[in-house]
């Protein structure tokens, strides 16, 4: 007589919505089978530690991902399989505008600091004035020397990239004259 393996199962924990650079956690719960786990996500192959966890430091690109989870048979037991989606969504950048500070030789710059691994192109408008900047590990300088002293209304637009939506900000910014130092 012939004796049928028993079935198997897993299922597979994971957030529904995750952003990007934002590390992500999946869980796996495989029942009976003592055969391996293999994970893709969107066909891509993850490592699995200890049969029940996939990590992901530093999260994935914007968009949709369906994961694959693969728990194979063994002597006993059938294998299983199953799947899950979740989404990485674009976050909206943390950046802020410093004060600007000229001396009397007119070295005005106006620095733009943010987190130390983001990267963008900026538009810095300033007194009806548009600038381009690139924000390189999170800092951004632009010269505004041709400014006269005064208080300005400064507008940043972070422009959408791979990891970003579009922001904009508005901060105001100072300009001051300092005695000059022979």
């Amino acid at each position: 007589f012939a004796v049928n393996k028993n079935t198997s199962n897993i299922t597979i924990a994971v957030e529904p919505v995750y952003k990007v650079r934002q590390g992500i956690v999946i869980t796996l719960d495989p029942k009976n089978s003592t055969g391996p786990v293999t994970v893709t996500i969107n066909g891509e192959s993850h490592e699995v530690v200890d049969r029940t966890t996939v990590t992901i430091n530093g999260g994935l690109p914007a968009g949709d991902y369906i994961i694959n989870a693969v728990l194979a048979e063994n002597e006993n037991y059938t294998g299983a399989f199953e799947n899950e989606t979740f989404k990485v969504i674009k976050d909206i950048p943390a950046i802020s505008a410093e004060d600007i500070n000229f001396t009397v030789t007119h070295e005005g710059i106006l620095n733009i600091t943010g987190s130390n691994d983001i990267a963008a192109d900026l538009i810095v408008t300033i007194y009806g004035n548009n600038i381009s900047a690139v924000l390189i590990n999170g800092n951004a300088r632009v010269n505004v020397s041709y400014l006269p002293v005064g208080t300005y209304q400064v507008t940043v637009t972070y422009l959408e990239n791979d990891k970003y939506n579009k922001t904009t900000f508005t901060n105001v910014a100072t300009i001051t004259v300092k005695d000059k130092t022979d």
